[in-house]
C-alpha cells in the first residue's frame, strides 16, 4: 500500500547501507556516561544501525553546539556520505519562509491579510471568496492537486512558475466555503508564493533570498524549485524497502511544491532561521513574528516548557523537525534523506530531553525472532474504510523468514515488531496493533490507533 500523506509536514537518523539482514532496532540511550553527546550517540545508534534513519542531528544550547553531525549516505550508490554541512529539502517547514515573506509584505503596507486575494490578482480562482488570511491558515476550500487521481504524473512535470500550479485547480469548484472549516493543502502556500510574485513583482525564490535569508546570514539556504539547477552538497533522497534495506527515491519535480515545501537548507541554516523568527536576529515586526508562528509553527507546552516547533515530509525521501525551547535556548534541528515518516521528530525530542537532563521517550523495539505460526495467524489483506488517507486502501501482509511485511505496495515495507506485541510500520513509523475476536481469530488491525482496516481475506 503506497502512502503519500502530504499533510505529514511533517522525522531523523539510519545508516543507508545494504539491503541484507542486519541489526534490528536495539540500543539504550543510558550510556553510563554524563556527558550529553555521548548520550546522544547512544540514543541514536538504535535508528543508525538498524537503517532507519540517514542524515544530521544538531543541537544548540545556551548559544553553545552541543551535537552537529551527519549520519549515513548522502548518496548510497556513489558511497558518499552525509556531513554535519550537507544540504537537505525541508519539506513543510518551508511553509514558514513563505508565511514570513507574505507577513513582511504586510509590514511593508503593500498587502493586508484580511483583503481578498482579488485585490492583488485580478483572475485568482475564487480570490473574490478567499483572504490572504483563509491562505495561511488553510481555510481557502482550494482543491487539493495531491489528491488528483493523475497526481503521480503531475508531479514529474515542471512549472515555472506557482501561476502555472494554480491553473491546475482554477476549474474545480471550492471544497467549501472560505473561512469555514480547516484543510491542510499545499496549494495554499503554493497560491501564497504566487501572491508574492505579483506583489513584489520578483519569482518567489529571488525575494525570500533577498529579503529574508541575505539578512539572517542564511548562505546554505536556497528555494529549490528549480530541479535544473545543480545544487552542491543535497542529500539524494532514499526509499526505505522491506525490513532494512533502501533504495533510490522516485523522481519528483520539486517545482510541484513551491511555496509549500520547495526549501533547500542545513541544520546550521535552520538553526539561524529560528533566531530570525523568535530570536534576537528578527526580520519581521511584533505582529508579525506573532503570526508567523501562528500560522507556520506549532506552539506547545511540554512538562511545563514552551515548544516551538516546525515539521516537514514531503512523501518522497526528506524529512525535517525543528524544535526550539525559548526558555532553555535550546533549539534541535534533524534533517533526513530517508523516506520515513515522524521518525525525525522522535529523534528530536530524544535529543532534546536528554540535553534536558531527562530520559528519552523510545519505542519498545523488540529484538526477537517471533515464531512462524504467530507470524502466520497475522498474515492476509487488511481493508481500511473511506476515512483513511487513501481510501478503502489495503495492507497485505505476509510472513516470510520471521517476520512480517506489507507486500501490496511498492516497493514492500517491513513490520518492526515491538515489545508489546504491536509492531511499527515502517515506511511512516506507525504503530499497529492486530485485533482479534472472543476466540482470539485476527479479525483487522488499528493504525496510527487512529483508524481500523478489517480482515478480508486470510492466506
Amino acid at each position: 500500500m503506497v502512502f503519500q500523506i502530504s499533510f505529514l509536514s511533517v522525522t531523523a537518523v539510519l545508516l543507508l547501507a545494504g539491503s541484507g539482514r542486519g541489526a534490528r532496532l536495539t540500543g539504550d540511550a543510558d550510556s553510563g556516561d554524563d556527558d550529553p553527546e555521548t548520550k546522544i550517540e547512544a540514543f541514536l545508534a538504535r535508528y543508525v544501525t538498524s537503517h532507519n534513519f540517514s542524515g544530521v542531528v544538531l543541537a544548540s544550547h545556551g548559544g553553545d553546539e552541543v551535537i552537529a553531525k551527519g549520519y549515513g549516505w548522502a548518496d548510497s550508490e556513489l558511497g558518499v556520505p552525509v556531513e554535519a554541512h550537507s544540504r537537505f529539502r525541508v519539506g513543510s517547514v518551508s511553509k514558514s519562509f513563505t508565511a514570513a515573506a507574505v507577513l513582511l509584505l504586510r509590514d511593508r503596507g503593500v498587502l493586508e491579510l484580511d483583503e481578498a486575494v482579488a485585490r492583488y490578482i485580478g483572475d485568482f480562482p475564487h480570490g473574490d471568496r478567499i483572504s490572504v488570511r483563509n491562505l495561511l491558515a488553510h481555510r481557502s476550500g482550494l482543491a487539493n492537486l495531491f489528491s488528483y487521481p493523475d497526481y503521480a504524473d503531475i508531479s514529474r512535470r515542471h512549472y515555472e512558475r506557482p501561476l502555472d500550479l494554480v491553473a491546475l485547480v482554477a476549474e474545480k469548484e471550492l471544497q467549501f466555503d472560505p473561512g469555514t472549516r480547516f484543510a491542510y493543502n499545499n496549494m495554499n502556500y503554493t497560491a501564497l508564493a504566487y501572491l508574492i510574485e505579483e506583489v513584489s513583482g520578483v519569482p518567489y525564490g529571488e525575494f525570500v533570498h533577498r529579503e529574508l535569508l541575505v539578512p539572517l546570514g542564511m548562505s546554505e539556504t536556497r528555494d529549490g524549485s528549480d530541479v535544473t539547477q545543480m545544487v552542491p552538497n543535497l542529500a539524494k533522497p532514499h526509499d526505505p524497502v522491506g525490513m532494512r534495506g533502501l533504495r533510490k527515491s522516485r523522481y519528483v519535480d520539486y517545482s510541484v511544491f513551491t511555496g509549500s515545501g520547495s526549501i533547500v537548507s542545513t541544520a546550521g541554516d535552520l538553526v539561524r532561521w529560528v533566531e530570525g523568527q523568535v530570536g534576537s536576529r528578527q526580520v519581521l515586526g511584533e505582529d508579525s513574528r506573532r503570526d508567523v508562528l501562528e500560522f507556520a509553527w506549532s506552539e506547545s507546552d511540554d512538562s511545563g516548557r514552551r515548544v516551538i516547533a516546525a515539521q516537514g515530509w514531503d512523501g518522497v525521501g526528506y524529512s525535517a523537525h525543528v524544535v526550539h525551547f525559548p526558555d532553555e535556548a535550546l533549539t534541535v534541528v534533524v534533517l533526513c534523506n530517508l523516506n520515513i515518516a515522524r521518525v525525525d521528530g522522535e529523534i528530536a525530542r530524544g535529543v532534546s530531553a536528554i540535553i534536558l537532563g531527562e530520559e528519552p521517550e523510545m519505542m519498545p523495539l523488540d529484538p526477537k525472532p517471533l515464531p512462524e505460526d504467530s507470524l502466520q495467524a497475522l498474515a492476509g489483506k487488511y481493508r481500511f474504510g473511506d476515512d483513511f488517507y487513501v481510501p478503502g486502501g489495503v495492507l497485505d501482509v505476509v510472513a516470510r523468514d520471521g517476520e512480517l511485511y506489507d507486500v501490496g505496495r511498492e516497493p514492500e515495507a517491513g513490520l518492526i515488531p515491538l515489545a508489546d506485541g504491536t509492531f511499527l510500520y515502517r515506511p511512516v513509523w506507525a504503530r499497529i496493533r492486530f485485533l482479534s475476536d472472543g476466540d482470539g481469530r485476527v479479525t483487522g488491525l488499528r493504525f496510527y490507533d487512529r483508524f481500523v482496516a478489517e480482515r478480508a481475506e486470510r492466506p
